[in-house]
């Protein structure tokens, strides 16, 4: 894959609080994010996004084992 070396920026099909997000992949993998019409980005890295992805899906596996386990029971 060639690397990332200069910002690419994308429109979101979904919306927050009513309005659509603006996401900006720059340099040095950073995700920049902010609403549409607003112009203060809020920035984190790509290795934070893919953490809290991990820690998101964890989570709902353990939700959903232990919700199976207590249908069980019942």
């Amino acid at each position: 894959m060639t690397p990332i070396s200069k910002p690419v920026t994308r429109v979101t099909i979904g919306a927050h609080h009513g309005r659509q997000l603006v996401a900006t992949l720059g340099p040095g993998d950073v995700l920049y994010m902010r609403q549409k019409g607003r112009r203060q980005p809020e920035a984190i890295d790509l290795a934070s996004c893919y953490d809290l992805a991990v820690k998101r899906r964890v989570g709902k596996e353990r939700f959903e084992k232990a919700a199976s386990r207590k249908a069980r029971r019942a």
